[in-house]
Order: structure tokens, then C-alpha cells, then sequence
């Protein structure tokens, strides 16, 4: 199967990409079982907006920057799961266990929230949450209560995304991003329908809302 290029600021790429895929599972008779986000933003440029960064105050906080977070991190998911999520309904309907997650963070908990901060990334985050646990009651209705929907928090990991901000994370909680795959990996092979909805970090454990 060859790559398929997807634009989250695009909804035709992710149309056309979820298009491609059934068009290859009905010539094969397979069935999508995984769709997994890993696309976000904290920082950079997107979208024709240069130098996005992390709000420390107030002030600091800017339309382009809350409507770049919001593109990236909650409308994309979200796009996706609109395109993608059929073909893993008919997956859940054959009595398979298709899985829909997106990566998200512990800085989107409301109430684990004790330092402020990150103002756009943190509601975007938020807001993904929230798509994950609306998508989750109507995916479980559809796929005949096997599909399992849910965010996913890495940890912080050593790429370019974290790199600004490692110097204030301990050693031993700055995972390198093939152990905090493998971590993920468990946590998707492990995810039971009862699990949907939620928002689980590495170990498992889950993230409060």
C-alpha cells in the first residue's frame, strides 16, 4: 500500500485519502481496523502563520495562533474521524474491534491543570478530548458497541515538537519516540470497549477529564 499524503488544513487530501483506502479494501476484502492521529502543533509555522509558540501570559494570546492549535490539534482529528469513520464502523458491525485514536495531551485535562499556561494549545487539546468522547458514544451505537475511540498521551517525547522546553523535564520522564511507541502500542492492543471515550497515557493510566 502506498503512502497517501493528508493536509489537515485540507479536508479534500483527507476525503480523497479515506476514498483511496475503502477503494482498496473493497478490491481486497479487508477491513480498516486502526486509524491513529499523531499529527499536532505547539509551536512553529502553519497554515501561513510564522513563529506560533505557547502563550505564557494573556497577552500573548492572538487569533492566528488560536486558530492555527484549533486546525491542527481539534479540527484535524476530527476531519478525519468524518471521512474514516464509516470504514471502521463496518469493521465494528463484522465483530472485529476497530480502534480510532489521536494523540493528545495531559496538558488538554481541565482539572489537572495547575500551572496555566499554553492557552491555545491547552483548549485545542481540550476540545480534540472533547470530539473524542462525543465521537466515541456515536461510534459505539454504530459498530454494534466494538469500536473503541480514545486520546493517547505520549509522554514528553525527545522531537522537535518537545525540544524547546526539555530542559525542565527530569531525565527519566524524556522518552525517546521508539519507546514511547512500542508504550502506545500496548496501550492500543490492550484497549477494551469499555475504555472508549477516555484518554490514557503510556503507562495506561487514564487522564482525567
Amino acid at each position: 500500500m502506498k503512502p497517501l499524503v493528508i493536509d489537515y488544513l485540507d479536508e479534500e487530501t483527507i476525503s480523497a485519502a479515506s476514498s483511496e483506502v475503502n477503494e482498496y479494501l473493497q478490491k481486497d476484502g479487508h477491513m480498516l481496523g486502526l486509524v491513529f492521529n499523531v499529527a499536532g502543533l505547539l509551536h512553529g509555522d502553519v497554515g501561513g502563520q510564522n513563529g506560533i509558540e505557547p502563550e505564557r501570559r494573556f497577552e500573548d494570546i492572538s487569533v492566528p495562533g488560536m486558530m492555527a492549535n484549533f486546525q491542527v490539534n481539534t479540527m484535524g482529528p476530527m476531519l478525519v474521524g468524518k471521512h474514516f469513520g464509516k470504514l471502521l464502523v463496518d469493521c465494528g458491525t463484522s465483530g472485529e474491534r476497530p480502534v480510532f485514536a489521536s494523540m493528545s495531551a495531559r496538558v488538554g485535562s481541565i482539572s489537572d491543570n495547575g500551572i496555566g499556561g499554553w492557552y491555545s494549545y491547552r483548549a485545542a487539546k481540550s476540545a480534540q478530548n472533547q470530539f473524542t468522547k462525543t465521537f466515541s458514544i456515536e461510534m459505539h451505537r454504530r459498530s454494534k458497541k466494538h469500536a473503541v475511540v480514545v486520546g493517547l498521551h505520549p509522554g514528553t517525547v525527545a522531537t522537535d515538537l518537545s525540544a524547546p522546553f526539555q530542559r525542565h523535564v527530569k531525565p527519566d520522564k524524556l522518552f525517546d519516540a521508539e519507546y514511547s511507541a512500542r508504550r502506545l502500542v500496548d496501550v492500543i492492543e490492550g484497549l477494551k470497549p469499555e475504555h472508549t471515550g477516555g484518554v490514557y497515557d503510556y503507562a495506561f493510566d487514564r487522564i482525567p477529564e
